[in-house]
């Protein structure tokens, strides 16, 4: 009798098993489907928003920001799998977003939006991991964005 339940407890035991991999494999294929899903948007959003802060009036980047910004917090509470991509990458996305928001916002002397900006990206600064203890205040920040927008300019001479 034992060894009849002993075989019954182990294939009960691969059974949960394999149905706990199925449902961590759903999980993954949920997070692929939602970042593949908001990923073109997404990628659409950025270079837009890119061009415009770089191109065109503060105004009409401001306007692209803030369309890019929501993208990137719906892919922050759909995707949950690091393997995907990471909340700290999401989280140093928006910080780049809000500094060049805050940017954006001084030179058309709107200090109260710009402060607010700064505020934001110091939020999501503290969340982006390995760059978190050198983004520590709004004059890092500033300065971290300008070194990438830098080098996204020489990286996409065709902006």
């Amino acid at each position: 009798m034992f060894a009849i339940g002993g075989v019954g407890g182990f294939y009960i035991g691969k059974s949960v098993g394999f149905w706990e991999n199925f449902r961590q494999s759903s999980k993954y294929q949920h997070d692929l489907e939602a970042y593949l899903l908001h990923g073109e948007v997404l990628m659409a959003h950025s270079e837009r928003a890119f061009n415009a802060y770089i191109k065109e009036k503060p105004e009409i980047g401001i306007w692209a920001l803030k369309g890019l910004i929501p993208e990137l917090q719906i892919l922050s509470t759909e995707s949950t799998n690091k393997t995907i991509i990471s909340q700290e990458d999401i989280s140093l996305d928006l910080t780049l977003a809000y500094a060049r928001l805050s940017k954006l916002y001084s030179k058309i002397g709107d200090q109260i939006n710009a402060n607010v900006c700064h505020e934001k990206a110091l939020h999501y600064a503290s969340k982006t991991g390995k760059y978190s203890s050198k983004l520590t205040n709004i004059s890092e920040i500033m300065d971290f964005t300008e070194k990438i927008d830098k080098r996204m300019l020489k990286e996409n001479k065709k902006i």
